[in-house]
Formats: C-alpha cells, structure tokens, sequence
C-alpha cells in the first residue's frame, strides 16, 4: 500500500507546468518580417505554457523544420501559444 501510494505522489509531482494552467494551445502562421529572429519571435509569444524561452524557440523549430538558428523574411513559419482566448488578427 505504501509503495501504491508513494507511486501515485510521485506521478502526481511530474505535472508539467503547460498541464497546470487553465490555457489552451493554439498555432498561429506568421510571416518573417525582415529583422525577425526565432528569439524576437519567441519573446512575442512567449507565455506560461513554456518553461523557458529556449523551450518554445526548439518548438517552433521542431514544428517548421527548422535545423538552423536563423530564419527568412517573407517565409511563413507556424508558431505555437498558450492562452485564455486565440489571438484576435
């Protein structure tokens, strides 16, 4: 029983931090505009979904195909966020 119980503690502990808010996980397509960088484009999005701003900068790379840490004005890249409402364009 002790063993049962100190599983379910311990899975318990292992919430990440994106499953404890009341947000919802959208994507948004933008287009590079020339001067953006994957961390001004990170700063925009960033919220309490993502521990770090690193973290949503591998995901928008993941999600796009991006292996290099540089992008291209006038492409489109889908970005990732977490929030109450989606973003009103």
């Amino acid at each position: 029983l002790i063993m049962i119980l100190a599983g379910v503690i311990i899975a318990n502990a292992t919430v990440s931090k994106a499953d404890t808010i009341d947000n919802n996980k959208y994507f948004v397509s933008i287009q590079i505009e020339a001067g953006d960088t994957l961390t001004s484009i990170a700063n925009k999005y960033m919220s309490d979904g993502y521990s770090s701003r690193d973290s949503l900068i591998k995901e928008i790379k993941t999600i796009n195909n991006i292996h290099e840490d540089y992008i291209t004005a006038g492409c489109y890249i889908v970005v990732p966020y977490y929030s109450d409402e989606p973003v009103k364009l």
